[in-house]
């Protein structure tokens, strides 16, 4: 995810929030190059709130190697914001990959790895703003703690043009969720 248009002013006013309720920790548990850290770190509005970055990565040498698919160190409770991977386990099996895989979804209930990912991420932290794919809106996910949800207009990915959601989770259970087109108000879920 190198374009930052996922930071709307919405999901910037949830992060500050999230930073100053926290104690300013920000962590991507799928961090790869790092550019979500970077769009936050370079915000205006919340770089100042946050008192450490990291992160963790299946591979390479930029940040600590953990599989986060499988548990999500995280003693401080930092505030999670990441784009974890997606793929489905039907896809997998289709696309000869399922060997790779089979393991994450045999310890879980949840058909895509972005799901049990967000699993992951809620039961580590209080706050998780993740990019998921805006079919989660559709899906028997628990929404319990989804504060906001944003459905991003423009490509955000260069290998895929899949419809993104901004999923924003707070602390506390809600009833609904507001929902965002970009900066536009367009109701609860």
């Amino acid at each position: 995810t190198t374009q930052s248009g996922w930071l709307t002013l919405e999901v910037t006013k949830f992060l500050e929030k999230a930073l100053k309720n926290s104690n300013g920790f920000l962590l991507d548990p799928f961090a790869g190059d790092g550019h979500l850290l970077d769009a936050v770190r370079e915000n205006k509005t919340i770089r100042n709130k946050v008192v450490k970055a990291s992160g963790f990565d299946i591979q390479g040498a930029t940040w600590p190697i953990n599989d986060s698919l499988l548990e999500i160190p995280n003693k401080e409770r930092a505030v999670i914001v990441t784009n974890p991977p997606y793929l489905a386990n039907h896809s997998a099996k289709r696309k000869g990959v399922s060997s790779l895989v089979s393991k994450y979804f045999e310890r879980s209930t949840q058909k895509n790895l972005y799901m049990i990912a967000l699993e992951n991420c809620l039961a580590s932290a209080d706050y998780v703003v993740a990019i998921i794919p805006e079919t989660f809106l559709l899906s028997s996910f628990p929404r319990d703690r989804l504060e906001l949800a944003v459905v991003i207009q423009a490509e955000l990915f260069g290998d895929t043009d899949a419809p993104a959601l901004v999923a924003c989770f707070g602390k506390d259970e809600r009833k609904a969720a507001h929902v965002f087109t970009g900066n536009q108000s367009i109701g609860q879920l």
